[in-house]
């Protein structure tokens, strides 16, 4: 197994109004979305990690990569067989190594507001939201429920925001490539391919164009650009045989 310390600055950019909620109301708002303490809008780091996992997998079970199920996970662990998912999220058994931050409101976004990089809580009260009245729907008959009116707090569509992945990967090297992993691989291929986040989305809500900063990423001490990385994406279909040979080494 290869290990390496990753750092990945990506963007953000919201193509609908979105709404990464708290699960708190604020007077006739049913629904608030998250805030940090200066007031300003951010995605939680745990919002994305969640997301990123569920693409990761996905992604994976397209490339006939075996994703076990939570049982299957637990029995294949206490045998050392850790698959590549679990390498860059972590498991109940062995813990990630890989941390999300919460990505901040972007300079650009800040700007519109007036607010400057030296925030201060008055200064953010400017609305980086809107307001919409839904009823909930009753799906056996397919009509409004009576009494089910809620309000939703949604952060304004065009608002970008900045984040960064960093930590320690570990997997299987790419087949002849002197840096990178087929973990880190997938990771960077599932956050640049995310097009959805937040609650809402079967309503048009929470669309996004993510893109990493500079077009790379580093690796240790180099930086590598994505598509280096990317163009090593046909090596999947080796991965079954170089994961075997890992393990019985």
């Amino acid at each position: 197994m290869k290990h390496e310390r990753i750092d990945i600055n990506y963007r953000i950019e919201f193509e609908s109004a979105f709404h990464l909620g708290t699960g708190m109301r604020g007077g006739i708002v049913h629904r608030l979305v998250a805030r940090d303490p200066d007031g300003l809008l951010y995605i939680p780091g745990s919002t994305l990690k969640g997301a990123l996992r569920d693409r990761c997998t996905r992604l994976a079970e397209c490339l006939d990569i075996e994703t076990p199920t939570l049982h299957e996970e637990d029995w294949r662990e206490v045998f050392g067989d850790t698959d590549m998912v679990q390498f860059i999220f972590g498991s109940r058994f062995r813990p990630g190594q890989v941390y999300f931050d919460d990505a901040l409101l972007s300079q650009e976004s800040r700007e519109l507001f007036g607010v400057g990089s030296d925030s201060t809580r008055s200064g953010a009260q400017v609305p980086q939201t809107e307001q919409r009245t839904r009823v909930s729907l009753s799906r056996l008959t397919r009509t409004a429920q009576p009494g089910r009116l809620f309000t939703s707090e949604y952060g304004l569509q065009g608002l970008s925001f900045d984040g960064r992945i960093t930590g320690l990967i570990e997997g299987t090297p790419l087949f002849e490539s002197s840096i990178g992993t087929f973990p880190l691989l997938l990771l960077v291929a599932g956050l640049v391919s995310l097009d959805r986040l937040g609650a809402d989305k079967s309503s048009g809500a929470g669309r996004i164009r993510c893109t990493i900063e500079g077009d790379q990423i580093k690796i240790d001490q180099s930086n590598l650009p994505i598509e280096t990385l990317f163009a090593e994406i046909p090596a999947f279909v080796l991965y079954e045989d170089l994961r075997e040979e890992a393990i019985n080494r």
